[in-house]
Formats: structure tokens, C-alpha cells, sequence
């Protein structure tokens, strides 16, 4: 019959250990099997590093989740506690590339060399139709795991450390090119739009800077055309179809004297055939999309 020597004992195949750890609730030390270890060198060697870090009370459980299982638990856990875009960064993260490629792995067994060959997967041909993905995805990839395994070892105490803390990133080629529109191309632009409905949209986002959010939650009494001014009181997000303002600061843009006439001209020169254009516009749009032009919560 199989005997306990120092705390490895052999069972079947296979070795195991035990080690009793202090109960958190009732400080009572228990004992914690831990099984499946091929030599008995294999099961000694975990048996010390799991009594190192119980004296230093970071032992953990073993636990049977899989990276899969953990992030849909994770992602879940934060939904209301996150903005929904956010969210769903979290979620486009997981679903597209984290999980299809080391979701099945089990959570306590991955480790940063795993991560990091993810890191170069991904930088080399994660993208659609097996391109390259970008550094700048890769990184934020990086943060949603990081940040899911950072909870895995301080809230959920399911990992002794961050393995994502650890691993290694491609070096990135320096900045990513970013295209601008010249002068000429906003010009021709900005022409051929003139006849388009939403002419007065392109026109305040090519002269204001003003981000695509707070154009989506402008309403009419933020315009000031007598004083030529524009307040940017809010900010908007759409994601999966519920939209959601932003906390914002107000600020307020100055119009020159020729955006003013466009702005006053796309307003219907707020004459009253022009005040009733408007509102033709703006109920025509309301019945298009419910609930585009009003304030949400």
C-alpha cells in the first residue's frame, strides 16, 4: 500500500502532494490535495513552491477553468461596471482573438512564454485573411488580458501572478502612418457634399475638431449663430444599437464670419419657412431612427 512521505504520495499513475493552508474564514489550517503529476520529482518541486506561498499567503486552489471559461466569467462580472464601449473592446478582444487561440488552455497552467508567442501570432498574420495585425491592437489586446489576469490574482485568487505581466511584445516599427486629408482634399470633399443632408455635419466636424461623439449629441439650441458659437455639451456612443452620453465638460467653439453663413444656411437661415425645414428635417430623422436626436439619460 502506497505511503505519505513528506507530503507526496504516489496514486494510481500518477503523483500527488498535500499541504495544509490556513482557512481564511476560520484560520483552521486544511488539507489541499493537488494530483497529476508524472514523477514524484515533478510532484515534490510544486509541493515547496505551494508551501512558499502559503507561509506567504498566496496559495491558491487548483481550479479546473480554462482561459475560455475565466474571460466569459470576467467579461460578464464587468458589464455594469464598465462603459459600454469599453465592454465591448473587452469582448471584441476575447471573441476574436484570445480565446480561438488559447482559450482551451487551462487558466493555472498558462504561463508568459504562451502569451507572448500569442503576441507574435497575432503581429504576424492575426488580422483578416491572415495579414499582419497592428501594434496598436496587439497592444490593446495586451491590456484587456493583462487587465482580466490582474482580477484573476488579486480578486478572484485563482493565479499566484499576472502571466500577461511577464510576457513579451513584438517591438513595434515606431508610429503608425496616419493618412490626413490636405487642404485641396477637404476642399473638394466638403464641395461635393454640399447638396448632402448632412452637409452642416461634415462641415462643423472639418472646422471644429470636435470628436464624432459630441457631433452626434449636438442639438439645435447649442448653436448660437447670432454670437457665432457652438457648445459641445455632451458626448455619445452607440454600441450594438443602445446609445449612452458620456460624462462631459462643456466648451465652447467661435465661428468665423463664413462657417457662420453655412451653419445659418443649413439651419434654413432660421427664418420661419427655414425653422420649419429644420424640424421637418429633424422629425423626418426621428422616424428614421428613433431616438438619434434625443438625449439619453
Amino acid at each position: 500500500m502506497p505511503r505519505l512521505r513528506d507530503g507526496v504520495i504516489k496514486r494510481g499513475g500518477s503523483w500527488s502532494y498535500v499541504i495544509r493552508v490556513p482557512d481564511p474564514a476560520t484560520g483552521a489550517r486544511k488539507p489541499r490535495w493537488v494530483s497529476g503529476f508524472e514523477t514524484e520529482e515533478d510532484a515534490k518541486a510544486a509541493r515547496d513552491e505551494a508551501r512558499v506561498r502559503a507561509r506567504r499567503g498566496e496559495y491558491v486552489n487548483r481550479s479546473t477553468s480554462t482561459v475560455a471559461g475565466y474571460l466569459a466569467e470576467w467579461v460578464e462580472a464587468h458589464a455594469s461596471t464598465v462603459k459600454p464601449k469599453t465592454l465591448a473592446g473587452y469582448r471584441h478582444d476575447i471573441d476574436h482573438y484570445i480565446v480561438p487561440r488559447i482559450g482551451r488552455i487551462r487558466l493555472q497552467a498558462l504561463r508568459p512564454a504562451v502569451i507572448s508567442m500569442l503576441y507574435r501570432e497575432l503581429t504576424e498574420h492575426g488580422g483578416r485573411d491572415g495579414q499582419p495585425l497592428s501594434a496598436t491592437t496587439v497592444s490593446h489586446i495586451h491590456r484587456t488580458l493583462r487587465k482580466a489576469l490582474a482580477d484573476a490574482v488579486q480578486v478572484d485568487q485563482l493565479l499566484a501572478v499576472n502571466p500577461a505581466a511577464r510576457s513579451k511584445r513584438p517591438r513595434g516599427s515606431g508610429a503608425e502612418p496616419t493618412r490626413v486629408w490636405t487642404a485641396e482634399q477637404l476642399h473638394a470633399f466638403l464641395t461635393a457634399a454640399r447638396s448632402h443632408r448632412l452637409f452642416a455635419f461634415y462641415r462643423l466636424a472639418a472646422y471644429t475638431g470636435a470628436r464624432r461623439g459630441e457631433l452626434l449629441y449636438l442639438r439645435w439650441h447649442a448653436l448660437d449663430l447670432d454670437a457665432a458659437e457652438v457648445t459641445f455639451g455632451g458626448s455619445t456612443a452607440v454600441v450594438a444599437r443602445p446609445a449612452c452620453r458620456r460624462n462631459h465638460q462643456d466648451r465652447t467653439l467661435a465661428h468665423d464670419q463664413h462657417r457662420q453663413r453655412n451653419h445659418r444656411h443649413a439651419a434654413g437661415t432660421l427664418s420661419p419657412a427655414g425653422r420649419g425645414t429644420a424640424r421637418r428635417w429633424v422629425s423626418l430623422e426621428r422616424q428614421r431612427r428613433p431616438g438619434l436626436h434625443q438625449p439619453v439619460g
